[in-house]
């Protein structure tokens, strides 16, 4: 079995909701296929844009049900591929539906491609900066917190601090690829930021001392270095050959239970009018329920994944790029009386120039 002790279970649950699919690897085959061919195009074009690809990593890899690993380990030269992804349980699975696979159609390959589980996070900060805004409760909740009018603006100092103080700090591995494939990650990273964020705020500061419009300046500035980092650190482990496959989804889809703290950040987006007047989010004592609902993943900044990719990675050229539904399992959207069947994703293709 494949284990992460290194992050909280209440973070691990949080990045579930954000971001994990429980749909089968035999599943997917049936409510993704759009989608999980347009990963699969996306991963291939970045191939064939680099001579004799060797090592690919893909970012955010989960179960991998939205690439189709057999068609990229075919290609002839490929030895190692690398899956990145917090969700240990994920990758264990992706495993071995794929050994298993190769063991009934093809056995002879499995000794050709090596395919390595790497249980991490795709900022490589994560675990700092969850320590240290663990710090910031400690020193926020202690006979010694700041108080009165200053005690906000503390609080977001504070915040920025931490963020800034574990990305200067981190550790970034220092092995490079010829194909890098950012899997619908970007969104995720952005929603757990916001997410502990808007926890800190809620936790920590009455709703007398907190401002909506300084709160939105704040997140707005985190989406920003978060979004730069993520292409520079793209940049930074791809070959000078390489080739950068980029895809995310434009909306994320709230059904079901989520966390108090999704249950707090949705109420605040609701009241300042980013979502559907209707009410679609409720408290029923302690048990928080939304009905289907499309949050937009980018609201801060300019959603177009091909401008944001030319915007911070001025190395490297579009190749091609791609947009599409992310297809849902009609049975579950009809029992749950649903009005939306898909998400819009985006796709580009990079090369270094």
């Amino acid at each position: 079995m494949i284990r992460n002790p290194e992050y909280p279970d209440s973070f691990l649950r949080q990045m579930e909701v954000v971001g994990s699919s429980d749909i089968s690897q035999g599943a997917s085959e049936q409510y993704w296929v759009e989608h999980k061919a347009n990963m699969t195009w996306g991963t291939q074009e970045a191939l064939s844009n680099v001579w004799n690809p060797q090592d690919v990593a893909i970012f955010g890899a989960g179960k991998c049900n939205d690439i189709r690993l057999l068609e990229v380990m075919q290609r002839g030269s490929v030895q190692n591929i690398d899956l990145y992804d917090l969700d240990a349980d994920g990758l264990e699975i992706a495993i071995g539906y794929v050994q298993s696979r190769i063991n009934s159609i093809m056995p002879e390959a499995i000794n050709f491609v090596n395919f390595n589980p790497i249980v991490a996070d795709v900022t490589f900060m994560m675990k700092s900066m969850l320590r240290k805004f663990n710090s910031i409760r400690a020193d926020f909740t202690s006979d010694f917190a700041p108080v009165g009018a200053e005690r906000e603006k503390k609080l977001i100092d504070a915040i920025l601090n931490a963020i800034f103080g574990a990305l200067d700090n981190r550790q970034i591995p220092e092995k490079q690829y010829d194909v890098i494939v950012s899997d619908c990650i970007l969104s995720q990273i952005l929603a757990a930021f916001e997410i502990q964020i808007e926890k800190l705020r809620c936790d920590l500061l009455k709703k007398a001392e907190s401002s909506d419009a300084l709160w939105e300046d704040v997140e707005a500035s985190v989406h920003g270095v978060i979004t730069q980092d993520h292409f520079n650190l793209l940049s930074q482990m791809t070959k000078p050959n390489g080739a950068v496959f980029v895809a995310s989804d434009n909306t994320l889809l709230y059904r079901g239970k989520v966390s108090k703290a999704h249950f707090e950040l949705l109420q605040s987006m609701q009241k300042k009018g980013e979502l559907p007047s209707e009410e679609r989010i409720r408290d029923f004592g302690g048990d928080y329920v939304v009905e289907e609902l499309m949050v937009p993943r980018f609201k801060y900044m300019d959603g177009d994944i091909t401008r944001m990719a030319e915007k911070h990675m001025p190395d490297f050229e579009v190749v091609d790029s791609k947009k599409w539904e992310w297809n849902r399992d009609p049975h579950e959207l009809q029992n749950d009386g649903c009005v939306f069947g898909a998400e819009e994703v985006q796709g580009v293709v990079l090369k270094r120039k």
